[in-house]
């Protein structure tokens, strides 16, 4: 049955991925009755799938950008886009997700060092 994983190289772990399917499905699904994101789905459910925290929260963030800049342009071609208000918005985000990264490795270190 070796051929129901995938080798995800950059985080180093063989994945199911027909769980990868059922939590795309799912999220769809949940998402599109309740119409909002399903990041705070993607990101335990990667991890219960044997993703590393740190990759799958980096996997869910490189998803949601890609999502939000195809809005974003489709959005803005109808003038509903105010791009002030957005810049000011990506410095406190771009921010957000530093110290949101610093927090996580920090867990991670003190996790691993209370183990050993």
């Amino acid at each position: 049955m070796e051929w129901l994983y995938v080798l995800m190289p950059i985080a180093g772990v063989k994945i199911f991925w027909p769980g990868l399917i059922i939590l795309g499905v799912g999220v769809g699904v949940i998402g599109g009755f309740f119409g909002m994101g399903g990041a705070w789905m993607v990101t335990p459910g990667l991890n219960i799938l044997g993703f590393p925290m740190a990759f799958a929260i980096g996997t869910d963030i490189a998803h949601m950008a890609g999502k939000s800049l195809i809005s974003t342009m489709r959005h803005g071609k109808f003038g509903n886009v105010d791009y002030k208000l957005g810049c000011i918005m990506i410095v406190g985000t771009v921010a957000g997700f530093e110290i949101g990264a610093q927090m996580v490795m920090w867990t991670m270190s003190i996790t691993s060092s209370a183990v050993s």
